[in-house]
């Protein structure tokens, strides 16, 4: 295979018999939540083997750290970027798939800037799945195997689980509070044609991926956050409502019928105020600062406000879901409002995955 470091029979026959790992992506146009791959890996695909040091299983991105040894005979330690913990988990993946000490062989992208790095994400015609009775064993499918095949994941459906959430809380209001994952937005599709103006596309005709601020792990904006594919739990009070965010960990403290700060200072996630309207949430957000909406760009200006609608939307053969239908203005980038959605499924029993953004490694 192109690209294989380190090369040599020695390596291929003494370790015949251990554990392989071929890490690919899962479904890079939401897998790419936090950044885009394209910050910070080229197309070039390269595969590194060697002793898995330490696995960190967390968003926003799972990292193995690998000792890869060289035909000198000396060690780098090699860190090795995937998808968020929150989509490894629904495949099948837990914090103890990988053990230190475990070899391993990691194919993915290469590092732009030439450092020890590879991004376990590739190509939109490739797929993964988790053997969990073989351990940490993941196996490539190409495009054509993977229309054919039984075991091509489905991606983003909805758990497996029947948790039913009343529909009204005990005062007769909405019932919105508990945890609710997956589900995607249409802000990660790239089909989705965001409506700019002139200036808007301009400044998305020269976006470069390496200028995202979340490749140094800085917090994103409001749009962003919200309308992430990863679990979200709401919490309601009598007076305000918590959203908290597995993905980045924080948390909005919304009060009912009132802004919360007057300051008028803009900031990543504004001045809000929610209301209840029939069987919807709705909050209103200004004072926002101008932010990309993903990993490809798509910035906003500090002209944005957006208005975000909550409302159950149960299945009948299934569990209880919840419907997000965000509307974005920006006079200043956008030539008309641009609509954001998703659905989540509530999930009684879910943990959220800790937090901890790892900035990549320069050359």
């Amino acid at each position: 295979m192109d690209g294989v470091l380190p090369k040599g029979t020695f390596f291929m026959k003494f370790y015949c018999g251990l554990i392989t790992v071929f890490c690919l992506m899962v479904w890079i146009e939401n897998s790419q939540a936090h950044h885009s791959p394209r910050a910070t890996y080229t197309e070039e695909i390269i595969t590194i083997e060697g002793y898995v040091a330490r696995f960190e299983f967390k968003n926003p991105h799972s990292v193995i750290f690998v000792d890869v040894m060289d035909e000198s005979g000396n060690t780098t330690e090699w860190m090795t970027e995937g998808p968020p913990a929150a989509l490894l988990r629904r495949r099948g993946w837990t914090g103890d798939s990988l053990q230190t000490g475990q070899y391993v062989q990691i194919q993915g992208e290469a590092a732009r800037n030439g450092s020890p790095m590879v991004g376990w994400r590739t190509t939109l015609d490739k797929m993964f799945e988790l053997n969990a009775a073989d351990g940490a064993f993941v196996r490539m499918i190409d495009e054509e195997s993977a229309k054919n095949s039984s075991n091509t994941p489905t991606v983003f459906r909805g758990p497996d689980t029947e948790d039913r959430l009343p529909l009204l809380l005990d005062d007769g209001r909405p019932n919105f509070s508990g945890t609710w994952t997956g589900g995607a937005s249409t802000t990660r599709s790239s089909r989705t044609r965001v409506p700019f103006n002139e200036r808007g596309l301009a400044l998305q005709e020269t976006y470069d991926p390496a200028n995202d601020p979340s490749v140094n792990c800085e917090a994103p904006g409001l749009v962003r956050k919200a309308t992430s594919f990863h679990p979200i739990e709401i919490i309601q009070y009598d007076d305000r409502v918590l959203l908290h965010y597995e993905e980045y960990g924080e948390t909005r403290e919304i009060y009912l019928n009132r802004l919360r700060d007057l300051d008028n200072q803009l900031s990543n996630l504004g001045n809000a105020a929610a209301h209840y309207d029939g069987d919807s949430l709705i909050i209103e957000t200004v004072n926002l600062l101008g932010n990309l909406t993903s990993g490809r760009g798509n910035a906003l200006s500090n002209q944005t406000t957006t208005i975000e609608t909550y409302r159950r939307g149960d299945e009948e053969s299934g569990g209880s879901s919840l419907r997000m239908t965000m509307v974005i203005n920006d006079p200043g980038h956008l030539g008309e409002p641009w609509t954001a959605t998703w659905q989540k499924y509530y999930q009684a029993d879910y943990q959220f995955i800790e937090n901890e953004c790892f900035v990549p490694l320069k050359e």
